[in-house]
């Protein structure tokens, strides 16, 4: 039996000579999943002709087979709303539809042959095998059962996927119980046989007969990029790819390229500066070199013309340094992260308190005015950067790649504040400054998570997240690490100790003292998150608050002066995620005088 979800199935070449399609490949599989029965359908294209042929295939078999008549219409419906949606990310066009759908619901369809109109045919049945299977989704250690399912794949995996649930309350509690940052397994068991999917939560609608979940594999978020200012000469895609998917959040481990050997190389990384004034053409400081904008157009012609707008007449100074590294997109970061740390030392300089308690740490005298206020001198989001063994450059803006969406208030959000009427109370009680010292926090935490939100850089985004933490739960009253009675004990026991060895601890008794009863009776923060989610009531997994944890843990090797934190952005939008979670519900459960 052929896996219908595998690869494979795209390097075979489809032939039905008798009705003009002798030569076809394979454009994309839909998989419906209707109780019990699965349906297997192809879209070929012909190989010279903008003509498309959809038939039936059976994966037992491994052989072509027609469609029936009555699942036409659906067929249609659900390829044309996959054309229209963002998930087209191969750009498939069939123009004439709409015509199609039009024409077979009103068309008496004979059966036994191809129905063609316009450019798309189809081969038509009453019958077909069928197949017997069950679908199975997984996520967060829930399973669940869809009434039904359609699946829409190419070579490269899951481009599209609608998952549909009966409206009951088990369905609503078991989807509550779940959550939409995580992926779906999606599996079917056909005949003994079980094969497996992987998508991406990106929506949840509710309709009048049931909930759909719409899945899709990561790479279509890509639809929504736009790189206007990016441009790449080389041989080789290592770069120009690392730019585009790291940027989208893609990890670089999970980028393989086949074909193509990663080999180190110099770079040369040049970034245009904000805010810094050049009075002489360059200045050196430690391996980063600061210049001039004529002077930086005068070392790289052809750098100026590679940007179409004006963008550049915004920098009067750029730095340029040299990396060594595997790609230009590694190269530009680690470039980046040099000339900021010789930025840092410039403004530690130009800033340093010294200044003002008219304190000098060199030789001479400098001179210094209150009246010097000035922006701090950053790293621009363009940068550009050159192979200097190898014919590869590549130019970019790191800022600007996605299109700029407005946040709608449409009737879907006002239904749920509708829904949620008890946070406009309390907006209005903070908005007329009545609010609790307990609300006071949870504002703060707000406050604190949004802008972790808004911040570009992830090390910002992971400070921020955990101080809205420590905010949300500063006030939570929990057990302590010990029992009251075994402290009064070892206190003692720490007293009797301390005092008939005066003559080893002496002056230090006191501080061992201090610090070891303190640690005592400190309750740690994680003790005070898992009293607020067993408050609050909230169904989190140890698997779900071990990946939320790993935040903290983050912000620790951050503040403890780590110089190699690896930090996964999954891991902070999942956090994010769940801190809105518990700000609301924290809100939700407080009382009146709390």
């Amino acid at each position: 039996m052929l896996n219908p979800l595998d690869s494979s199935l795209y390097y075979n070449r489809y032939s039905i000579k008798d009705y003009g399609f002798g030569d076809c490949h394979l454009v994309l599989t839909m998989l419906f999943s209707k109780g019990n029965v699965i349906l297997h359908y192809l879209l070929l294209k012909h190989k010279n002709k903008e003509k498309y042929l959809i038939c039936g295939f059976d994966f037992i078999r491994g052989s072509i087979i027609p469609v029936e008549i009555m699942n036409i219409g659906d067929i249609l419906r659900n390829l044309r709303d996959f054309i229209k949606s963002e998930y087209n990310t191969i750009n498939l066009a069939i123009d004439t539809i709409e015509e199609n759908i039009e024409h077979y619901e009103k068309r008496k369809i004979k059966h036994g042959i191809i129905e063609t109109n316009k450019e798309l045919s189809v081969l038509v049945s009453k019958q077909r095998n069928i197949i017997s299977g069950n679908c199975e989704v997984f996520s967060n250690e829930k399973i669940l059962r869809p009434h039904k399912s359609l699946l829409i794949t190419n070579k490269n995996g899951l481009l599209f996927g609608k998952i549909e649930f009966e409206k009951n309350r088990d369905i609503i509690q078991d989807l509550k119980e779940i959550h939409l940052s995580e992926d779906f397994i999606i599996r079917y068991n056909i005949k003994g046989f079980s094969t497996e999917t992987v998508g991406t939560i990106y929506e949840l609608k509710k309709g009048k007969d049931g909930i759909i979940i719409v899945v899709s594999s990561f790479i279509h978020e890509l639809s929504n990029k736009k790189m206007d200012v990016f441009s790449f000469q080389g041989s080789s895609p290592q770069s120009p790819v690392h730019a585009i998917l790291r940027s989208s959040g893609i990890l670089k481990d999970q980028i393989k390229i086949e074909g193509f050997v990663e080999g180190f190389a110099p770079y040369l990384v040049l970034i245009p500066i904000e805010d810094l004034l050049l009075d002489t053409n360059k200045f050196g400081f430690g391996e980063t070199t600061f210049i001039t904008k004529d002077e930086a157009f005068n070392r790289y012609k052809g750098f100026k013309e590679k940007y179409k707008h004006n963008l550049l007449d915004h920098f009067e100074t750029y730095a340029q340094t040299i990396v060594e590294s595997d790609n230009a997109y590694d190269a530009y970061l680690l470039g980046r992260k040099k000339v900021q740390n010789a930025i840092d030392m410039i403004i530690l300089l130009s800033k340093n308190d010294r200044v003002f308690n008219i304190y000098n740490l060199g030789n001479e005298i400098n001179e210094w005015s209150r009246l010097k206020l000035y922006q701090n001198p950053k790293c621009s989001s363009c940068y550009y950067v050159e192979n200097i063994i190898g014919l590869e450059n590549m130019l970019g803006d790191s800022k600007d790649t996605w299109d700029n969406k407005s946040l709608v208030v449409n009737e879907n959000l006002k239904g749920i504040y509708r829904e949620l009427k008890f946070l406009e109370e309390k907006l209005y009680k903070k908005q007329r400054g009545q609010i609790s010292v307990l609300e006071k926090q949870i504002f703060n935490a707000l406050k604190w998570l949004n802008r972790s939100w808004k911040a570009e850089d992830i090390e910002d985004k992971v400070i921020y997240t955990v101080i809205s933490l420590e905010f949300l739960v500063n006030k939570i009253e929990t057990a302590p690490p010990l029992p009251e009675d075994i402290y009064r004990e070892f206190k003692k026991l720490l007293n009797k100790l301390l005092k008939e060895n005066t003559e080893i601890f002496g002056e230090y008794s006191g501080e061992i003292k201090n610090k070891s009863l303190g640690v005592l009776k400190s309750i740690p923060i994680k003790n005070k998150v898992r009293t607020m989610i067993e408050k609050l009531g909230i169904p989190l997994t140890e698997d779900d608050f071990d990946r939320f944890w790993k935040v903290r843990k983050y912000r620790n090797d951050l503040v403890h002066g780590s110089d190699d934190v690896n930090i996964n952005s999954e891991d902070i939008l999942f956090a994010n995620l769940l801190m809105g979670e518990f700000i609301i519900n924290n809100l939700k459960s407080m009382q009146e005088g709390d």
